[in-house]
Order: C-alpha cells, then structure tokens, then sequence
C-alpha cells in the first residue's frame, strides 16, 4: 500500500472479493481519505452448475 497525502493506493493479491472491501475499509480506518482500490483477485468466482 502506498499513501500519499491521505491518499492510499491498494495493489495486490486477495483471494476473495470479501478480502479486497476489507482491505479497503482497513485503509479508511487507518485514515486514508481515498482509496484506489486496484487488487486483484486470485481466483474469478465461476457460475454454479446448473441441474439437467
């Protein structure tokens, strides 16, 4: 994370979109004014399987 006057940029690796609004809110609550959220995640959700 970088933090430039209040202002945090996020970059990165999470596993979940959970991981990603957590860190987000962790910079606010840190007292980041801004965040740039640019993490990505590890593994893209895919569709449930569908019942033939």
């Amino acid at each position: 994370m970088q933090v430039h006057n209040r202002r945090a940029t996020l970059t990165g690796t999470v596993d979940s979109w959970l991981d990603r609004q957590q860190a987000a809110q962790e910079a606010h609550e840190a007292g980041a004014r801004e965040v740039n959220n640019h993490l990505h995640l590890l593994h893209m959700a895919l569709p449930a399987a569908t019942a033939q």
